[in-house]
């Protein structure tokens, strides 16, 4: 009673700062008041400084997570549903020194969300006595990753830190380092999370650590429950952070 319908206009940015520009460009043409996304920190942020806050667009993002975006010169219009990674490298550096994991070498994807992580994963690993043989960033869409795993290998640490994304650059480091034998211990970021990983890696990356945004609350588990019913599939981090978005954007309308 008193509701009224809610379009949602999808375009895919391709994880591609240009691609999301346009992107933006393009629904602000269609006349949208606000955008849910982008999901990538290097689309969300481009996108924030050059259209939203020019065109006085809110702009939400449920995956967003580089610390970088806290300080964004924003006008006050990009908000996230997803919390900062400056505290998600902070979990995962407690997890892997919690499990007596305290010499890694890194391989982020270059770019804000992957540095952004790999910064604030390395300052909490240290202050807690760990050890970052080599923290090094790899570029997405290569055909070759072996020079990137033999560095890393080459440190002598015993354990890969990926924070990079499940289905580029990041699954490619550690599918060669399987390949090669350069590392078998590994752990990642929300990026590194779906099942698409153990469709494609299978046993070599059984025992691997993960960390995403979320929470074991009443909300978590009535949103669980509303997308079972729904015939929705949680195989991957962010659904309830994407739901969220969308929701306080049709109340603020």
């Amino acid at each position: 009673v008193g509701g009224f319908p809610v379009e949602l206009i999808i375009k895919d940015t391709q994880t591609n700062a240009t691609v999301g520009v346009d992107a933006a460009n393009a629904l602000v043409a269609e006349g949208v008041p606000a955008y849910v996304g982008a999901l990538a920190s290097s689309v969300t942020m481009p996108v924030a400084t050059t259209v939203s806050s020019q065109k006085n667009i809110v702009q939400i993002s449920a995956a967003s997570t580089s610390p970088a975006i806290t300080g964004l010169d924003d006008n006050g219009l990009v908000f996230r549903t997803a919390p900062s990674d400056a505290r998600q490298g902070q979990v995962l550096a407690d997890v892997l020194l919690g499990k007596g994991i305290n010499n890694v070498a890194v391989s982020y994807t270059n770019n804000d969300y992957g540095k952004g992580f790999a910064d604030a994963f390395q300052a909490a690993f240290e202050r807690g006595n760990g050890t970052v043989a080599l923290s090094a960033g790899h570029e997405e869409g290569k055909a070759d990753y072996s020079a990137e795993v033999a560095a890393l290998s080459a440190t002598g640490a015993n354990h890969l830190v990926v924070l990079g994304y499940l289905n580029g650059g990041g699954k490619s480091v550690i599918e060669e380092s399987i390949k090669t034998g350069a590392f078998s211990s590994f752990s990642g970021g929300d990026g590194m999370i779906g099942a698409s990983m153990v469709e494609a890696l299978g046993d070599g990356i059984e025992g691997m650590i993960g960390t995403q945004p979320g929470g074991e609350n009443e909300g978590a588990a009535m949103f669980a429950a509303i997308a079972e019913a729904n015939g929705l599939t949680i195989d991957g981090p962010f659904k309830g952070e994407a739901y969220d978005a969308v929701a306080l954007i049709a109340l603020a309308m």
